[in-house]
């Protein structure tokens, strides 16, 4: 096998790249109390942009997650908890969000 080795910070820093190249503002992630990483590194990440997130410390990320809202395009996560999954979308809500495959 030939090529550069792709380290885990430089893979979570081209993911954290990609994310912001879609205009979604990139936080990087260690671990929280329960040894995921969930955490934000940074404290005041609320008011990380897509101007500021570089200078995160990404060497230091074990994950990388993304400011939800107005910051990121009004991203947001819909976070179905159910043991009936995969679920069907209803039509009228595919009609609201545009994103539902049917």
């Amino acid at each position: 096998m030939t090529g550069a080795v792709t380290t885990a910070p430089t893979a979570i820093r081209d993911a954290a790249e990609g994310y912001a190249d879609r205009g979604w503002v990139p936080l990087a992630l260690h671990h929280d109390d329960k040894g995921k990483p969930k955490q934000p590194i940074v404290k005041g990440w609320q008011h990380t942009t897509l101007d500021t997130w570089k200078a995160q410390p990404w060497r230091d990320a074990l994950g990388v997650g993304n400011l939800l809202g107005p910051a990121s395009g009004r991203l947001a996560v819909i976070d179905v908890a159910t043991s009936r999954w995969p679920m069907r979308p209803s039509p009228s809500s595919c009609a609201s969000t545009r994103t539902c495959d049917s």
